[in-house]
C-alpha cells in the first residue's frame, strides 16, 4: 500500500527567505470542496486573507 495522498502548504512572510508552514492536509484530489476546506481551517487559526497564491494551476483553486 503507497502514502495516502497528501499536500504541504507554504505561507511566506515579508521576508521572503523566511517560510512558514502553514498545514500539511491529506487530500483525495485537489478540489474546490478540499481548497474550501482547508482556507476554512486555517482561518480559524487567525489566516487573514493573503496577498498572494501561488499555483501550478490546481483546478480546485481557480473554480
Amino acid at each position: 500500500m503507497g502514502k495516502p495522498p497528501g499536500l504541504r502548504y507554504n505561507g511566506c512572510c515579508i521576508d521572503i527567505y523566511k517560510r512558514e508552514v502553514l498545514a500539511i492536509e491529506p487530500m483525495l484530489e485537489e478540489s474546490r470542496e478540499s481548497y474550501k476546506q482547508l482556507f476554512e481551517k486555517l482561518k480559524e487559526r487567525g489566516l487573514t486573507k493573503p496577498s498572494l497564491i501561488v499555483s501550478d494551476a490546481h483546478k480546485g483553486l481557480v473554480a
